[in-house]
């Protein structure tokens, strides 16, 4: 899903843009790819880190309600892979040749289990008389998608295209 910020889900998301949440409420995810952390130059570690202002979100998070996930997806390569974890910290690996070219990003929490009358003190005035029911699968906040350079070359030792030959004389 890329993201829009104009996008209306009909129920209040957490993202930049967004208008849903007030009070300074935000989702603030950082996924940092490190090439050639493995010897053999195979693996990528992208390495996650999550903040979430919102208490009610948080909360929903730590009954394992809702995780964080992250979607890569290389349409050079036409991989697209989630990885998900309750955790604000973790990491993940994924081969080096999954990728060429631009990498889209995405970051995301998600609903795990249906939730009856969800209701946040961070809402928009619009929704702060509603409860909402959150069905497993839906997305409460999203991020910005960020795109990442990534190219899958073998950088072998080229001969020169001239070949220089002293002469003594």
């Amino acid at each position: 899903m890329e993201f829009f910020r104009e996008k209306s889900f009909g129920y209040p998301v957490l993202g930049p843009g967004r208008v849903d949440y007030t009070g300074g409420a935000q989702f603030q995810p950082t996924i940092k790819p490190k090439p050639y952390d493995d010897k053999k130059k195979e693996l990528i570690t992208f390495e996650c880190d999550f903040a979430v202002s919102v208490p009610e979100i948080r909360e929903l998070i730590k009954k394992e309600k809702a995780q964080y996930c992250v979607v890569l997806d290389c349409r050079d390569t036409f991989m697209r892979k989630a990885y998900c974890s309750f955790e604000g910290e973790f990491s993940f690996e994924e081969a080096h040749k999954e990728f060429h070219g631009q990498v889209f990003i995405e970051a995301y929490i998600i609903i795990t289990e249906d939730i009856d009358n969800f209701h946040s003190s961070y809402f928009h005035p619009f929704f702060r008389e509603k409860r909402v029911q959150l069905k497993s699968g839906m997305v409460i906040a999203q991020a910005e998608t960020v795109r990442w350079n990534a190219f899958n070359e073998n950088f072998e030792t080229i001969a020169p295209p001239i070949d220089f030959h002293i002469d003594d004389n």
